[in-house]
């Protein structure tokens, strides 16, 4: 087989998402779902390194991580195709651990955000409403999948996460039943209802029985819908974590437990430099 025939095939794979039941195929298909075509051709790259899967992973995960945290703090676009090609160049003028080092010297000073910065726009930022609904499921779905792995100590995942919808833990209209404290700002509340500490997924059965429902209040109750129905980690964390109450405050503090388990999905640059010298 040729090359171009072989860059064929790994195209091919990339785009059907069928790169195998490994992390190598779950964070592609990741990619795939966030919806960055440009950097296929350095995922082509990285596979020509077929006999080297820790290698594959390495450099997959790093493109991952740069892409997702620059995402998350609204970071510009517009100059991805050229990092793109950066990232081919590297990969075509090194081998080895050579092409992994050159790729992440790429990424950093394409602008890698560090954890500070990450969890910044992780705790403040608008997610829902604003990224791409697909993208905001992709996520949750990585967080899921992580907090299974955690929880079991297996790569088996007990849960499907497939087909599972976005559900705002404190509704979108909130107004009804979840009433804002003494001098609390109507603005605020608004934009932490979007952000990710207050998203979850459920199946498409329970997400229009929970609605705008109160989180306590009988058995058509948030809490207790999903404390009955619900066997994501996601939830269990949630409901393990909360009272009776979920004020703006537990929102808050979600999102710092969940920055957590994403700071280890999509490691910062010093991260995996560290990783690589080890």
């Amino acid at each position: 087989m040729s090359r171009l025939q072989a860059d064929s095939a790994r195209y091919r794979k990339i785009d059907e998402g069928s790169l195998g039941g490994g992390e190598v195929g779950e964070r592609i298909r990741r990619l795939n779902r966030l919806d960055y075509v440009v950097f296929r051709p350095v995922l082509i790259g990285l596979l020509r390194e077929g006999h080297n899967e820790e290698l594959i992973l390495r450099g997959i995960t790093a493109l991952e991580s740069y892409l997702v945290r620059r995402m998350v703090c609204g970071e510009q676009t517009r100059g991805y195709a050229k990092v793109a090609l950066d990232l081919v160049a590297a990969l075509q003028t090194h081998v080895g651990e050579d092409r992994y080092q050159a790729m992440l010297e790429v990424l950093m000073a394409s602008g890698w955000p560090d954890d500070h910065r990450f969890l910044h726009f992780w705790s403040k930022s608008r997610f829902y409403g604003w990224f791409r609904r697909a993208r905001v499921v992709t996520l949750l779905q990585a967080l899921e999948m992580a907090l299974q792995k955690r929880a079991h100590k297996s790569e088996k995942l007990l849960v499907d996460v497939d087909g599972l919808t976005i559900e705002h833990i404190m509704p979108q209209s909130w107004q009804a039943n979840w009433p804002l404290a003494d001098g609390a700002d109507a603005l605020a509340r608004d934009s932490a209802v979007q952000n990710i500490g207050n998203l979850t997924l459920v199946t498409d059965r329970l997400n229009p029985s929970l609605s705008n429902a109160p989180w306590l209040g009988g058995n058509s109750s948030k809490k207790v819908q999903l404390e009955e129905h619900s066997k994501l980690e996601l939830n269990r964390k949630l409901l393990a974590g909360a009272g009776d109450t979920w004020t703006d405050a537990n929102i808050a503090e979600r999102a710092a437990l969940l920055f957590e388990v994403a700071r280890e999905i999509w490691p910062s640059y010093e991260a995996v430099a560290a990783e690589a010298i080890v």
